[in-house]
């Protein structure tokens, strides 16, 4: 698992701060003019999974690769919906299941349960969707504005479901690896702020799922980290 910092809010550069992870501790740190390390900044106030869903609608990019934004909130199966529905270069769907704070097991079986639909979702099904969330712009315009090409296979049915969050959960990261060797892929993001003085500081966290069988003894107690 990799963290990296965003494009900083504020005139400070990335180095001047320090991220940690050590034994599910998470820190992020000033460094200070000596070369040394300030106290621990403060966590900002977690997001409501509704503004989550606005920021990352707006910038997309937030997810790690350019997307274009096709629906908020999208129906799926009777009493589901996605919160997210984004398109790539490749004519991949990147459906994004947002939870306020720490993942929860309910956010993988949650978006386990839609990916028979997303298997079969057809270009004009993306069109149609499209046109609902922004009904003033033209699909083709908006794909080759956003992507710069018109994905050669548009209604593929491939796809890729991201969960996005504010924190990781030892038990989740767990249940992704199983899914990765069954086969089942799901990505996770965790995106936080850190207060310092009047500046916001945001880091995302990318856990990358491998097959329990591929890694060492010494890994699986730490699959979670």
């Amino acid at each position: 698992m990799g963290c990296e910092m965003m494009p900083p809010m504020t005139e400070k550069p990335e180095d001047a701060y320090e991220y940690s992870d050590a034994d599910g501790v998470v820190a992020m740190r000033r460094r200070l003019a000596d070369g040394s390390l300030g106290d621990p900044l403060h966590e900002h106030a977690q997001h409501v999974e509704e503004s989550l869903v606005a920021a990352l609608s707006g910038d997309p990019e937030f997810l790690g690769t350019p997307l274009l934004v096709i629906g908020r909130g999208v129906p799926t199966i009777p009493g589901e919906t996605i919160d997210l529905l984004a398109l790539d270069e490749f004519g991949i769907l990147h459906a994004v299941v947002v939870e306020e704070g720490p993942v929860t097991l309910g956010a993988v079986q949650r978006i386990l349960r839609q990916r028979e639909w997303l298997s079969e979702v057809t270009e004009e099904s993306i069109r149609e969707i499209f046109t609902r969330h922004q009904p003033k712009s033209l699909f083709d315009e908006a794909v080759l504005v956003r992507l710069g090409t018109i994905p050669r296979f548009l209604g593929s049915g491939m796809h890729r479901p991201v969960i996005v969050c504010s924190r990781f959960n030892p038990s989740v990261s767990l249940e992704l690896n199983l899914l990765e060797e069954e086969g089942v892929s799901v990505a996770m993001i965790a995106l936080q702020e850190w207060v310092d003085g009047d500046d916001t500081v945001q880091t995302r966290s990318v856990f990358t799922p491998s097959p329990v069988s591929y890694l060492e003894p010494d890994d699986e107690a730490d699959v979670g980290d």
